[in-house]
């Protein structure tokens, strides 16, 4: 497991596997952290500011949040 880790494909000219299983985990992480931020932000404009259509832009917010996401992706 320790060659398979540290070593991984380096004898192929690859990356090791553990700083693969990194990047991994830091790109999860950032882009977790940034839909958590935006969502905060979004929320906090649609509860204390008053803009035209907002209750439109509430409907479409909710209503993309019911459908699945392989709908969302195309």
């Amino acid at each position: 497991l320790k060659t398979v880790l540290f070593t991984g494909f380096t004898a192929t000219g690859g990356q090791p596997i553990w700083q693969m299983l990194l990047n991994s985990l830091l790109m999860a992480l950032s882009i977790a952290a940034g839909k958590i931020i935006f969502a905060l932000f979004s929320a906090f404009a649609l509860v204390y500011f008053e803009f035209p259509c907002k209750k439109l832009l509430f409907a479409l917010i909710f209503s993309t949040m019911m459908l699945p996401v392989e709908v969302r992706i195309v």
